[in-house]
């Protein structure tokens, strides 16, 4: 199998258990939205947006560490089990006992007891970082994928059972916690020679060095990140991030997974450019292209249908999520296409750039927030959301171009083509959509199904002029 076929053959396993996860969750997420109000659901969010601040402290950029090693020695890897280890019960026990203060400095008192019960997940977020991480490494991606959909599954079972019983925000907790526990405790048992035994900090040094930068870079990207979702909370209150929560649910999950499957699959690929950008010149920009192909397309396509479905998937009470779905999803498609090129940066250790970047989108998402906060209006907060991922992909494109790792007028070809994609599949859908409320239901869908079949019909005897199938036959994915 070439590298090329093995890396897609990664990615196919990592989405395709992810993405499985997700529709789950459309599930797991109907039945839980009808057993915990908007409120709740705030609070929830509350509890994990400061359990991911936590949880990056301590997490301590292990599972990236693993993955640009040249070479997993047991004396290595044994050395960053124990430092996981050790951050773990440092991150969960100073999250437990500062519960309160978090809750007091997001204004919401009710979150203090999610808050604790997320310390759960920051003992354990270490070693699943650093587990999942040598997972990719070893390219043991079909392994990884059925271990990760089995304890997911185990815990939104587990959890739907506990919501519908106790309907309380810290139950909503139940299932991400059972399943980031079963995946450390399996994958302990699958590698124990490498992450059990006489462990030397010495080995471990030069990926704990690499671990401390990508941390703090995670920090900024942190603040940066939630901002926004501060700043919503504190002037219109948790059930207003509760919508969000909910929105996110329909928009940016699927493609985090999405995003995070490819970052897997790719990211030990990049330790090969850290030495020369001759091989990145050209293979960057078809890479981001074809995340663009996929992106852009696809969250046009969300943004435009899943409004009509909120009602049925959430039930009466979610009219804000409709209202909010285009802009999320659109923001999550552009967000892909900016984390691939920022994590070839990551790989390649260029962290002045990443601090720098990062400061200036603190900056942006900041002055957002504090006028959301001033107004009690939170479209600053979503318009910036935009411009803070396009102030950092100019800064990363125009980095690359010039120390020769991205051939930018062959990027911006492919762009261009995505987004005329883009806005082909926002027109068909907005049409699909308006016959199916307007014409009679048996016109309605006879002529939407037709003109699919006749488009994918077409799409497929014209495949070989289009970039995205040109671009994987030319890899040799085909």
């Amino acid at each position: 199998m070439s590298k090329s076929r093995a890396l897609i053959n990664g990615a196919v396993w990592n989405y395709g258990a992810q993405i499985s996860t997700v529709i789950l969750q459309f599930g797991y997420a109907a039945v839980t939205t009808r057993a915990v109000s908007a409120q709740g659901f705030g609070t929830y969010g509350v509890a994990l947006t400061v359990g991911a601040f936590v949880s990056l402290l301590a997490n301590g950029g292990l599972g990236q560490a693993a993955g640009r090693m040249t070479e997993l020695a047991s004396a290595r890897t044994r050395g960053l089990s124990a430092y996981g280890s050790m951050l773990g019960i440092v991150g969960a026990i100073a999250l437990f006992l500062t519960a309160d203060f978090w809750a007091a400095i997001w204004q919401t008192p009710e979150a203090a007891g999610p808050v604790r019960w997320m310390s759960l997940m920051a003992l354990t977020g270490p070693l699943f970082g650093l587990v999942t991480g040598m997972m990719r490494r070893l390219g043991s991606f079909r392994q990884l994928a059925i271990l990760v959909f089995v304890c997911n599954i185990v815990g939104m079972l587990i959890g739907a059972f506990a919501v519908s019983i106790w309907r309380t925000p810290s139950s909503l907790l139940i299932s991400p916690i059972i399943a980031q526990s079963a995946v450390v405790l399996v994958g302990f048992v699958l590698y124990t020679r490498l992450l059990v035994g006489r462990w030397n900090f010495a080995e471990a040094l030069h990926d704990l060095s690499f671990s401390w930068k990508l941390t703090a870079a995670r920090l900024l990207s942190y603040v940066s990140g939630n901002a926004g979702k501060y700043g919503v909370t504190v002037s219109l209150g948790a059930s207003t991030l509760g919508v969000w929560n909910r929105t996110d649910v329909l928009t940016s999950v699927p493609f985090n997974q999405l995003q995070t499957a490819m970052v897997q699959a790719v990211y030990p690929e990049f330790r090969h450019d850290i030495s020369s950008p001759k091989r990145a010149y050209n293979t960057w920009p078809d890479l981001l292209g074809l995340v663009a192909w996929v992106a852009l397309p696809l969250g046009a396509l969300v943004a435009v249908v899943v409004p009509s479905l909120v009602p049925i998937l959430f039930g009466p009470g979610w009219e804000g999520v409709a209202a909010l779905v285009p802009v999320l999803a659109m923001a999550a498609a552009v967000q892909m296409i900016v984390i691939i090129l920022g994590s070839a940066i990551e790989a390649l250790g260029r962290f002045k750039l990443i601090w720098a970047t990062q400061a200036a989108l603190v900056i942006i998402q900041v002055a957002a927030a504090g006028i959301t906060v001033a107004t009690k209006d939170w479209t600053p907060v979503l318009v910036t959301i935009f411009l803070a991922f396009g102030v950092q992909h100019v800064f990363h494109i125009v980095f690359c171009s010039r120390t020769g790792y991205l051939n930018v007028s062959r990027l911006l070809r492919h762009y261009g083509s995505a987004v005329a994609a883009m806005l082909v599949i926002a027109a068909a859908s907005a049409a699909s959509v308006w016959l199916l409320h307007e014409a009679p239901l048996p016109w309605g869908i006879s002529i939407v199904t037709t003109a699919v079949l006749l488009s994918t019909w077409a799409l497929w005897r014209l495949r070989e002029k289009l970039p995205p199938f040109r671009i994987a036959r030319e890899y040799g994915v085909f």
